[in-house]
Parts: C-alpha cells; structure tokens; sequence
C-alpha cells in the first residue's frame, strides 16, 4: 500500500462476532442496573422490546435465519409492546446498525466514518 497516496487508513482490531457477542451481553438487562446507569430514554422503550424478542444471542442468530417470528419458538421473558417486532428482519436490522435496538451496532464504523467510507468505495 502506497500510504503517501492516502489521508486515512482504518484499522478493524476487533472480531466483529466477538463485538457483537460483547454489545449484546453489556446492554442485557439481566447483566446491568439500568435504574443505576440511566440508559438514556430513548433507548430504554427500544432495549426493552429488543431484550423481550431475544434473550440469547442465539435467539437473535436463530430468528436471522428463520422466516418466523421468534415467538413461534422461544417465549418472551417480558412483554413485548409489539409482537410484530420479534422478526428476523427486526434482529437483522439490529445487527446491521439499521435500527438502535442494539446502540453500539447502530453507531458502527458508518456512523463515525461514512463520509470516508463513501469517499473510499467511490474510488
């Protein structure tokens, strides 16, 4: 690679499984005080839906690849506000940063460098 020819490069560190694996578990209800650490408001109605679909990550895995609604298979831990929701599309746009269901998905590399990335791939 020529690096005089470029003004920036970008370095992926991270597995993107173990990223996703690692979001899931950090927002899990079961695994933090939300009282206590204040998941800002808009995203508290959006965590809950989410964490009522799927409680596992192979649950969100599972209704990717599946063309049924999650319900059909899995019974939800909570209320879900919109049972409509617990889709494979719905866990696929979580996923791929499309929804803020899961936040550190949603603010990907997109978020912060569209703007290079479509400099990028515009060549």
């Amino acid at each position: 690679v020529n690096v005089n020819a470029h003004d920036v490069f970008i370095f992926v560190v991270r597995n993107p499984l173990d990223r996703l694996v690692s979001e899931f578990n950090f927002a899990h209800p079961a695994n933090q005080n939300v009282t206590r650490y204040g998941v800002p408001t808009r995203f508290r109605q959006l965590h809950h839906d989410f964490y009522s679909c799927f409680q596992t990550i192979q649950q969100v895995g599972e209704a990717i690849n599946s063309s049924r609604p999650v319900s059909e298979t899995h019974e939800p831990v909570l209320e879900v506000t919109d049972p409509l929701a617990c889709t494979g599309e719905y866990a696929a746009a979580a996923v791929n940063g499309t929804h803020r269901a899961m936040v550190h998905m949603y603010y990907n590399y997109n978020y912060y460098a569209g703007e290079l990335l479509r400099k990028i791939y515009a060549g």
